[in-house]
């Protein structure tokens, strides 16, 4: 409770630093608008100290508790929250009628708005970097209810990594449009993700570390949320040095299983140790008769070119990547 005292004191202390209109307005602006009933809310007794003041601050309607029975009175607030406060008490004090109508983006925009608009703060002083909406299908995030960025590749992790970029940038100044503007779209030049055009395939290549499941199970759960018929090509023809006897257990840990979906059409399985994955293949819910061996790279990539149209990926590790983007059927895209 302390902590939503503090915040409410500081969210106080926001709006009374007003222009003269503002102070022209008086505290006989604040009148009750909810009617609060002892023991609405089940954490908030009525011989609890602070009951007085959370029935004050609903019935002035500038909080509303955390739930419709529960009031969270040793909760934290977000910056989010106090901001709504500060805004709800500008709005009281200056009997303004603000009704911070939804404007379909973050709940808390109007707010944001509001504060803006009314000098409680200056545009893009408080962020919580959040992605406030996110549809991996379209590759689109939104962050803070009002940045779009379009996703080139559409993972998990890629947002991750795509927050991380804005708010650094944010942080030393950067305007929202100009970080927004060059992250949109932005591939990373580490070779983890090559497109490129084999026969009549577009195709993505996607990079995983040697032997990490986890980096495998990322790219393979890229694959599995396409919608589009595809075929996999996977191909494995180097071992790190730390399986010196080129022993292939760690192909058990991957999640092979995340290709057994309707768009994956078919899987070519590829490189000295195609027959390992052929193995590894047997044990999945992956159709066998989707799965065609052919151990030798040039030779899979001209069946590919000699086939199909449908979208390409390739899942393979740093070593054997340009094993088949160095081909001369291969047209890397810059």
């Amino acid at each position: 409770m302390k902590k939503r005292i503090l915040s409410l004191a500081l969210a106080g202390a926001l709006c009374l630093s007003m222009t003269a209109p503002a102070l022209a307005a008086g505290l006989d602006n604040f009148q009750k608008v909810n009617t609060y009933t002892a023991g609405q809310f089940s954490d908030v007794p009525a011989d609890a100290w602070f009951a007085p003041n959370v029935q004050a601050a609903y019935e002035l309607d500038l909080m509303t508790g955390s739930s419709a029975t529960t009031f969270n009175p040793n909760g934290n607030l977000t910056v989010a929250e106090a901001l709504v406060l500060a805004c709800r008490l500008h709005s009281a004090y200056v009997g303004d009628g603000e009704a911070f109508a939804a404007s379909g983006g973050a709940w808390y925009q109007p707010y944001v708005d509001y504060a803006v608009k009314n000098g409680i703060i200056t545009d893009g002083a408080y962020t919580d970097y959040t992605a406030t909406a996110l549809d991996l299908d379209s590759g689109r995030l939104t962050i803070d209810g009002s940045v779009t960025i379009q996703l080139a590749f559409r993972s998990i992790y890629n947002v991750y990594n795509i927050l991380a970029a804005y708010a650094a940038c944010r942080e030393v100044g950067i305007a929202a449009d100009t970080a927004s503007g060059v992250i949109n779209n932005y591939i990373l030049r580490n070779g983890r993700m090559q497109k490129f055009t084999l026969g009549a395939h577009r195709g993505v290549l996607l990079t995983s570390k040697h032997e990490n499941s986890i980096a495998y199970d990322t790219n393979l759960r890229y694959i599995a949320a396409s919608k589009s018929p595809c075929t996999v090509l996977v191909i494995v023809d180097a071992v790190s040095r730390k399986y010196f006897t080129s022993e292939t257990s760690w192909l058990w840990d991957i999640d092979f299983d995340r290709l057994a979906c309707d768009s994956v059409q078919r899987v070519i399985l590829s490189g000295q140790y195609a027959n390992d994955l052929a193995e590894r293949f047997s044990f999945t819910a992956v159709a066998p008769e989707k799965c065609t061996v052919e151990p030798d790279i040039r030779a899979a990539a001209a069946l590919l070119e000699s086939q199909g149209d449908e979208d390409l990926y390739v899942v393979t590790c740093f070593s054997d990547r340009d094993k088949l983007l160095d081909l001369p059927c291969v047209k890397k895209e810059v």
